[in-house]
Order: C-alpha cells, then sequence, then structure tokens
C-alpha cells in the first residue's frame, strides 16, 4: 500500500570485595601460610610504586600528550589554505579551484562560485528545487537545496565531496541567519545581498577550496574542528573589515556575516567511522534501519528540545560570524556496517508536526521510488511544499551494494513510523479533528519516538 507525502496535509549504572584465606590455626601444615601471604602482598605493592615512579620519570622527560596534540594541531593550522577573497569576489578566472580528478563534486553556478573539475555531480533542476546524486561502488550520495526567493536565498548550495572510490566523503550544510543578518552587502555582480546571503556561500567556498587541496580528503579530515574554525573565522573577519569599518560595530541584536554550519567526514575505508562537526541550529543524523533517525548535533540554543523548536524559535548563542567568538563542535562516532548519515538545514525538519513526520518523510520517498535519483526527487517534492524557508540537504549511504538493498532495509522502519506519526494525522484532518485532538497526536508521536532519536545525544549533552 502505497501513502502519501505529509506534505499534503497541512497542519499547521561493583564493587567486589576479595576473598581472605580462612586459617585453621590448628593445623601444623598451614602456618606458614600467612607468612607467605603478606610476602607476596608487599612484593606486589614495592612493584607497583617502582612502575609508577618509572612511569612518572618517563612522562617527565618526554612531551606530555596535550602537548603533542597541541603541536600537530600546530602544523595542521600553519598549512591551512585560506580562501583569497580578492579573487573569490572578484570575476577572475584563477577562481573557482579545481579539484583533483579522482573527486567528485556538486556542481554549483555562478552566484556560488564553487570549484571546477572533471568529476562534476552534475545538477538536476526542478520547479522549486535543484537536486543532485551519484552511486559510487558501495556508497550513494546525493544532495537537496531550495530557494525560498530564488537567487535570495540564505542556505547555500551544500558542500559534498567524495574520493572515486567512494571511501570518504566530506559535506556541510550552511544557513545564512536573515533576522541578525539583514543589512546588506555589495556581491561581486555588484547587486546588494545581505550579511545572510554572503556569509554561508563564503564559508562554502572555503571549505571547498580545503578540499581541493588533497586529493585523499585527509587534509580536510585533519582540519576538523579547529582548522575549520579557524578557515571560517579568517575568511569571515577579512571579508568584514570594510564592512565594520562603514557601518561600526554592530549591536547585540545583529551579527556581521552570521551562519550555521552543519557537516562530517564519513570514513568508510575500514569499519565505517563518522567525524561530525557543527554550529548553531543545523543538524547532523544517522539514519539506521533498526533505530531509525538519530541525531548526532545539539542546538546551540536556549531550549534544544526537537519537539520544541517545531513550536517556537529560540535565539541562536553560537553561530559562525565575523565579528564574535564562536566555536565549532565536533564528536566522532563508530558507525554501523550500513546506514545513512544525513546533514540539514532547519529548513528541511523545522516545518513538520512531529520530528517523526520528517523521517517518514525521507523513508516514505525511499519506498514509492524506483532508484536513487528518484528518491531525492520525492523528497525534494515533499519538503518544498511544506517549509517556510530556504532548504538545504546532504545524504550518504554506506554499506549497501544497491538501492534495493537501502529500500528493503528500512521497510519495517518505515511501517512503524506510518503507524505512530502518518496513519493518526490523516484520520485528524479527515475527520476535521480539533485542534486539542491535534496536539494530543503531535505529544504523543513525540513521545513514543523521542528515545530512538535521542539514542546518541548522551555524548554530546
Amino acid at each position: 500500500m502505497t501513502h502519501s507525502s505529509l506534505s499534503g496535509i497541512h497542519l499547521g549504572q561493583f564493587h567486589i570485595v576479595p576473598a581472605v584465606p580462612q586459617w585453621d590455626n590448628q593445623s601444623g601444615t598451614s602456618s606458614h601460610f600467612p607468612f607467605l601471604y603478606f610476602l607476596a602482598i608487599s612484593l606486589l605493592i614495592l612493584l607497583g610504586v617502582f612502575f609508577l615512579l618509572r612511569n612518572l620519570r618517563q612522562r617527565g622527560n618526554s612531551p606530555s600528550s596535550e602537548s603533542s596534540s597541541d603541536s600537530n594541531l600546530q602544523e595542521v593550522l600553519a598549512d591551512l589554505p585560506i580562501l583569497d577573497l580578492d579573487l573569490f569576489l572578484s570575476n577572475s578566472e584563477e577562481w573557482p579551484p579545481k579539484f583533483p580528478r579522482n573527486l567528485f563534486f556538486l556542481a554549483s553556478d555562478k552566484y556560488q562560485l564553487g570549484g571546477s573539475g572533471h568529476r562534476m555531480i552534475p545538477a538536476k533542476k526542478f520547479d522549486k528545487f535543484t537536486a543532485w546524486t551519484a552511486s559510487l561502488d558501495n556508497l550513494f550520495v546525493a544532495a537537496f537545496w531550495s530557494e525560498k526567493v530564488t537567487h535570495n536565498g540564505e542556505d547555500a548550495i551544500p558542500l559534498l565531496v567524495t574520493t572515486r572510490k567512494g571511501k570518504r566523503v566530506v559535506s556541510s550544510v550552511l544557513d545564512g541567519l536573515g533576522g541578525s543578518g539583514a543589512s546588506k552587502v555589495t556581491w561581486s555582480s555588484g547587486r546588494a545581498v545581505s550579511n545572510a546571503w554572503e556569509a554561508p556561500r563564503i564559508v562554502r567556498s572555503a571549505f571547498e577550496a580545503l578540499a581541493t587541496e588533497d586529493p585523499s580528503l585527509e587534509g580536510f579530515s585533519q582540519a576538523i574542528p579547529k582548522g575549520l574554525e579557524t578557515i571560517a573565522k579568517t575568511s569571515l573577519t577579512t571579508r568584514a573589515e570594510t564592512l565594520v569599518k562603514s557601518r561600526g560595530l554592530s549591536s547585540s541584536f545583529s551579527r556581521v556575516l552570521p551562519t550555521t554550519l552543519a557537516g562530517f567526514e564519513l570514513n568508510v575505508s575500514n569499519a565505517p567511522r563518522l567525524s561530525t562537526f557543527w554550529a548553531g541550529d543545523s543538524r547532523v543524523y544517522l539514519l539506521e534501519p533498526r533505530l531509525g533517525l538519530q541525531v548526532l548535533t545539539l542546538d546551540d540554543a536556549g531550549d534544544s528540545d526537537a519537539f520544541n523548536s517545531l513550536s517556537s524559535d529560540p535565539p541562536l548563542n553560537n553561530v559562525l560570524c565575523a565579528d564574535r567568538l564562536f566555536v565549532i563542535h565536533h564528536r566522532i562516532d563508530e558507525l554501523p556496517e550500513k546506514g545513512i548519515v544525513v546533514a540539514a538545514t532547519d529548513g528541511c525538519f523545522n516545518y513538520w508536526p512531529t520530528p517523526p513526520n520528517f523521517e517518514f518523510e525521507i523513508l516514505n520517498a525511499l519506498k514509492l521510488s524506483r532508484n536513487w535519483e528518484e528518491t531525492v526527487s520525492l523528497l525534494g517534492e515533499s519538503i518544498s511544499q511544506v517549509t517556510n524557508d530556504d532548504a538545504s540537504m546532504t545524504l550518504s549511504a554506506f554499506g549497501y551494494q544497491s538501492f534495493e538493498e537501502i529500500q528493503s532495509s528500512f521497510h519495517l522502519r518505515h511501517t512503524w513510523l506510518e503507524e505512530i506519526a502518518y496513519t493518526p494525522l490523516v484520520a485528524i484532518r479527515n475527520s476535521s479533528g480539533s485542534r486539542e485532538q491535534f496536539d494530543d497526536y503531535r505529544r504523543s508521536a513525540w513521545n513514543e519516538y523521542k528515545a530512538g532519536y535521542e539514542n546518541r545525544l548522551g555524548d554530546v549533552l
């Protein structure tokens, strides 16, 4: 039985005590045992002290692990390629940078000034969105991007770069802050754009330039997270110098070149491993057949609860920008053999009745499609019809040998989500249910879904 997208529904933790021998004082054969026992314990204590002192001496004569780590970090930072803003903001033929032949990347457009090369993943344009798809060995990648106002969207085109054999992927999405970054700047073409429009594009291009430096993408991996902070801060600050001079210091209610960030580096060369980085309220998820969609990032907001964020808009307390300090959060996860990594801006997930509806839309598009490309198209249509914001997303399915294997692995999960999130909503709509019924449905679906969704959040709370 097939079902239509929800986009058609417009509702709004031993302590172990060692056993002590019980000595028989009447037995002549056991009278030496207490002495031998005491001697053995004393020798063990002396050996322990000896090795402790030796280790302390060795640590005093060699660099500490922290110092070594700091040294390695400084080496990475010293070699970082910083975005050449003069080239970026001009129409120079030296820009955009060219990717090595073994890297696949998303085709961009003249408003993004993205990289070029031989293995470009072509964009397919639809009425309300643009999509990219590719299949590389046991890796399926895709991206989706839409603008609420054409050529004025505040989400940058997603960044997605993968090695030719599909063993490593780097990806990010960026969403400019339209409220705090609404003031206008002049873009390379001479037209006026907002801080929120320019900021994500500058950071995206800076990260893309980093990716072009190393065909293995190892340089990008080593730059996470401190190197990415340096690149973003330097690029945004350089661009902002002229802007701040012309406007003075920003107020507490505005920021210079503000943007959120959510991204990851996926390495499947051996056991799958994920390095996630973020700032703001854009998110990265792991989608598994058994546990479903699990959020890996924690919103930089007063209230980071996914359910509450659907009906409130708390201010963000940490985003990439030129005029204030920020931090790029980071976590590393060992992954199951198969799954899908998703990076998305809030335009993709913040306009559904409940968080499980977002996952349902992904799996429903997967179920109704004949191939990977069609899945992304259906998902794009569904999100475009519901969102009231710019939206961007990347998906990287790993460990699967075919599209059909992806599809079948999520069949049971789709059925469960249909029961808790889709069917009850349809029933309320068809019966013209009350607001109280709708609110009860939303809370009930979230309560049943929440434990799985927040399964991996304990690592960042």
